[in-house]
C-alpha cells in the first residue's frame, strides 16, 4: 500500500504528480497517440469516454475542457450536395450525436422532417441512470457543464443530472425511433466486453447514415 512518503514532492514534484495519476510512461506515450489519431480523424471521440459515466463523461467531453474535433464545416456541403443518396437513408445517432443535437435543439429550435434512429442501449442508459439518481446514487456532473449548457428543470426534487437525463429522455421520444438490432441481438458479446463497442455495433446497418 501507498503512502504520502512515495511521493518525493519536495525533490521532484512533477515525478510524483505523474506517480500518482497511477500512469506510467508507456501509458502516458499510448494516450499521446490516442489523441493525435483523434485529431487525425483516426478515432471517434467516444473512444475517450468513461464507460461508468456514459452521459455525464459524454457531456464532459463536448462541452468541458475537451478538446472536440470536427469535419471542417466546408467538406459538409460537398458531401450533401453531391451525395444524394443520404435523403433516402435513416440517420441513426450514437451518444455522443443524441447529445449534441439535443442540446442545439434547446439552444436554437431546430426542425427536422423525419425521426432519427437510435440504438436500444442507449436508452437503457438513461433509463438506468435515471434510476440511480432517483436511488440517491448519482454520477458526477460538473459545474462547469451545467454554466455552458443550462439544465431544463422538470422537478425540483430531483438532481441536476436527473433533470438532465429527463430532458433527454424527453426528447428521444419526441424524435427518435428506438431500436434492436438483429445482429446484435445474435452476436456474443461478453460480459468483459465493451459497452460502448455494443452501441457503435448498433449505429452500423444498411440503408443508413451513422452521425457520430
Amino acid at each position: 500500500m501507498f503512502s504520502i512518503n512515495d511521493y518525493d514532492f519536495q525533490n521532484d514534484p512533477i515525478g510524483a504528480l505523474k506517480k500518482m495519476t497511477g500512469l506510467n510512461e508507456d501509458d502516458r506515450s499510448k494516450e499521446r497517440a490516442m489523441h493525435e489519431q483523434y485529431n487525425n480523424g483516426e478515432v471517434l471521440l467516444l473512444s475517450f469516454i468513461d464507460e461508468t459515466e456514459i452521459v455525464s463523461d459524454t457531456y464532459e467531453k463536448l462541452f468541458g475542457s475537451f478538446m472536440v474535433c470536427s469535419v471542417p464545416l466546408a467538406a459538409c456541403p460537398k458531401y450533401f450536395v453531391e451525395n444524394k443518396e443520404w435523403r433516402e437513408r435513416d440517420i441513426v445517432l450514437d451518444i455522443t450525436s443524441l447529445i449534441s443535437l439535443y442540446e442545439f435543439d434547446r439552444k436554437y429550435g431546430l426542425k427536422y422532417d423525419r425521426k432519427f434512429i437510435l440504438p436500444k442501449s442507449i436508452t437503457a442508459i438513461i433509463k438506468d441512470q435515471l434510476v440511480n439518481e432517483e436511488k440517491g446514487c448519482p454520477k458526477f456532473f460538473s459545474k462547469m457543464v451545467v454554466e455552458r449548457v443550462g439544465v431544463d428543470t422538470i422537478d425540483e426534487a430531483k438532481t441536476v443530472f436527473w433533470n438532465k437525463l429527463k430532458g433527454l429522455q424527453d426528447w428521444i421520444d419526441a424524435h427518435c425511433n428506438v431500436v434492436t438490432v438483429e445482429e446484435i441481438i445474435n452476436y456474443d458479446i461478453g460480459s468483459n466486453e465493451s459497452l460502448l463497442l455494443r452501441i457503435e455495433m448498433e449505429t452500423v446497418g444498411k440503408r443508413r447514415v451513422a452521425v457520430k
